[in-house]
């Protein structure tokens, strides 16, 4: 009998403690997406699954030690590794957050200065309360903890007797939400019961495709960015301007070597507003080699590639069909091509290879206020001067334009006074350029709203200041 109920306790055991193990560990604990608990102020997010090993792998490269020589970075340097030490030394708290994963989001405030909310989701181990109670138990001579209620969440309010400053916590589920600003706590708990930004169909089409993956996630919302680029600088690039106005949001994921960031990501774009991009995205991939003209002071670039020119202005018409706008296109295309006499798919359109860049340049004359530039990759150098020579005689033989063209350096500055010609084949992100000088440079097209800026860029070039010798 004995030996029968030896093995029957030990099931039994046994049977209890795979119970709890599976209570604990591997029922469905209803956790709660980090995601839905921010704001929709949101200017920036940024998302670490192991954020302490991240940060080891990216504070020992060699870019890091260079943006550590910052005054912004070396701040941030030095509260992570303070961070980091704190976690380091004490088991409880490294055991709980230190290879959890942890959202961090900057937000404007109503008083404009930007606030960040921080998100630990501890998963499964927000079930065991000692995190909680470890937390709440640092109650002591330099930190004074409170407790409030706020449509029914605990708010725990965090004073620090020794700077006077004021931190708040509270806890949901499997989140430690962390904040600095009292509002922002309670903006946070109250997309709880209706979230913004984890409903927001253009962000998620962004974070499905990249959860998961790289060292570090960042997240940029465009309709907050340029009021934020007018507070910072109290000036906006129109051409920035024109693209943060044509997009919702964009992701990026951060990978990095010893000497190597690599950022790669989406973002998406307002179809109804910007035909061009919509049709960028069903024309496949193209090269990267504008760099070699383009010069080291660009502060500002838009690089579009495609497999070829031609299917991406396939594209681009088939969208203005289904949008209603091709009628005009089609209309303002023979309007040009009958005042000047020239054909624009033969002229123009087929020498174009597989690489659009536009780029702003800090002025290189006290004059001259933006320093803009369209450069086209062509197929082949002889067919762009052939082409170009004929638009030019034919503009001469129907308007009464008159420009001599310049010799600079070795290269010949023309004039394209083909009014519209630009704007109608590249989207009104490209409408300043519609009258530009422009000269060829190997085999691109460099074309700008100013003479001068020709001349710099050519000076640039001459001298090797460009992105390719950085």
């Amino acid at each position: 009998m004995k030996k029968v109920i030896k093995p029957v306790l030990l099931i039994i055991i046994i049977g209890i403690i795979a119970y709890f193990v599976f209570k604990i560990f591997l029922t469905p604990n209803d956790r709660f997406k980090a995601v839905n608990v921010v704001p929709k102020n949101s200017i920036l997010l940024v998302e670490v699954d192991d954020p302490f090993n991240t940060w080891k792998q990216i504070g020992q490269t060699e870019i890091w030690s260079i943006f550590s020589e910052n005054i912004f970075f070396e701040k941030i340097n030095r509260n992570i590794q303070a961070a980091d030490s704190m976690l380091s030394n004490n088991k409880m708290l490294f055991k709980a957050f230190g290879s959890r994963y942890m959202l961090m989001s900057l937000h404007q405030m109503d008083n404009n200065e930007f606030e960040p909310l921080i998100v630990a989701d501890l998963e499964r181990y927000s079930k065991l309360s000692s995190v909680k109670k470890y937390i709440l138990g640092l109650n002591n001579e330099n930190l004074n903890i409170t407790n409030r209620k706020f449509e029914g969440f605990d708010i725990y309010e965090i004073f620090h007797k020794r700077n006077q400053d004021t931190y708040y916590l509270s806890f949901h589920k499997n989140l430690v939400i962390f904040t600095y600003n009292y509002r922002l706590i309670e903006d946070a708990l109250t997309c709880i019961e209706e979230p913004v930004l984890g409903r927001n169909d253009y962000f998620l089409e962004i974070h499905n495709k990249l959860f998961g993956e790289g060292l570090v996630r960042l997240y940029l919302n465009y309709s907050l960015l340029v009021p934020y680029a007018n507070k910072a600088e109290n000036q906006v690039n129109s051409k920035i301007v024109d693209f943060l106005n044509s997009v919702y949001f964009s992701g990026f994921t951060i990978k990095a070597d010893e000497d190597l960031f690599e950022i790669k990501g989406f973002t998406s774009f307002k179809k109804e507003e910007f035909s061009y991009l919509n049709a960028l995205s069903k024309s496949g991939v193209g090269s990267f080699e504008t760099q070699s003209i383009i010069p080291k002071s660009t502060r500002f670039l838009i690089r579009l590639g495609f497999s070829s020119f031609g299917e991406f202005l396939n594209s681009f018409e088939d969208l203005l069909k289904i949008e209603g706008l091709y009628d005009d296109y089609l209309n303002n295309y023979e309007k040009i091509e009958k005042k000047l006499n020239i054909n624009i798919q033969n002229n123009f359109i087929d020498w174009i290879d597989d690489e659009i860049t536009l780029l702003s340049v800090e002025p290189g004359h006290k004059n001259l206020q933006e320093e803009l530039f369209l450069i086209l990759k062509t197929k082949n150098k002889s067919s762009v001067v052939k082409n170009m020579e004929f638009i030019n005689k034919q503009i001469k033989k129907h308007t009464p334009v008159v420009f001599t063209p310049v010799e600079y350096k070795g290269y010949t500055i023309n004039y394209l006074q083909a009014t519209g010609l630009i704007k109608l084949l590249f989207g009104k992100l490209f409408s300043k350029m519609d009258k530009p000088y422009y000269t060829i440079i190997d085999n691109y097209i460099v074309f700008s709203n100013h003479p001068q800026s020709v001349k710099n860029l050519i000076n640039n070039y001459i001298a090797k200041e460009t992105l390719d010798e950085w």
